[in-house]
């Protein structure tokens, strides 16, 4: 079964709370991609090709890609930084990344992976200021569906320091093997912003063990442990073209 990734677009010129978030499902491969067009409205499963879409790569990644000869200045942006979408390259957006375009702007918050579809949808917080089974019965699908998601839209300040936008120039030449799910990491200090065409090479690994019979240059009272420097986040990545989707049949 072919990935699909819960997502809300959350618009952050709403005018109304019912109207903010809009829940939403990216499915694998442009195909069945959302387009959103230059007006700021989604589309889901039809024939709209004049706008960006939004789709689930090979490597299980949300891809934004704006096709060849649509017309759009589309920025994405992330922790003061920011990106302006070339044409035909996809570019991978992660949770709390935003789409700015004249008319309107979009921050994307990304739940997870789920089992079922649906159709885009505006998601509301339920009221529970009654008895009433109804309005029991609302919250009750209201919180599991913040369950599902893991986290509620709302909790995101998009204070939180981000790894660079990554804009690729080629797909990845395979998925990675059970990817591990819902791991909640520390997000590293920032970098400047840097567009690569090819990945780094791995640091090589230096043995800084004391050999045995070999004294250490200063009394154990006097060493220090060894500062730790963080990882660099990933890069900026564009590609120069999406990943084909997996073939029918293969049991993926």
């Amino acid at each position: 079964m072919s990935p699909i990734l819960a997502i809300c677009l959350e618009n952050l010129n709403a005018t109304s709370e019912s109207e903010r978030y809009l829940k939403c499902t990216a499915l694998t491969g442009r195909k069945n991609a959302l387009v959103i067009d230059a007006d700021g409205l989604v589309h889901w499963k039809s024939d709209k090709k004049d706008g960006f879409e939004l789709w689930v790569s090979a490597d299980e990644r949300l891809i934004l890609y704006l096709p060849e000869g649509v017309e759009m200045e589309v920025q994405v942006s992330r922790s003061g930084r920011s990106v302006m979408v070339p044409n035909a390259k996809p570019v991978v957006l992660i949770d709390g990344d935003e789409i700015s375009m004249t008319q309107f702007r979009i921050r994307v918050h990304v739940h997870g992976f789920v089992e079922d579809e649906y159709s885009p949808s505006w998601y509301t917080e339920p009221q529970v200021s009654s008895g009433s089974r109804v309005v029991r019965a609302a919250a009750t699908a209201a919180l599991a569906f913040t369950a599902m998601v893991g986290i509620s839209c709302s909790t995101n300040d998009g204070k939180t320091e981000k790894p660079k936008i990554e804009v690729r120039d080629r797909p990845p030449d395979v998925a990675p093997a059970n990817p591990p799910m819902n791991v909640e990491k520390k997000p590293d200090p920032t970098p400047p912003v840097e567009i690569r065409d090819k990945p780094p090479e791995a640091p090589a690994i230096r043995d800084e063990a004391v050999k045995p019979g070999k004294k250490p240059e200063k009394k154990p009272e006097e060493m220090k442990p060894a500062e730790m420097k963080p990882m660099p986040p990933p890069m900026i990545e564009i590609r120069d073209k999406p990943p084909s989707p997996p073939a029918k049949g293969d049991g993926i």
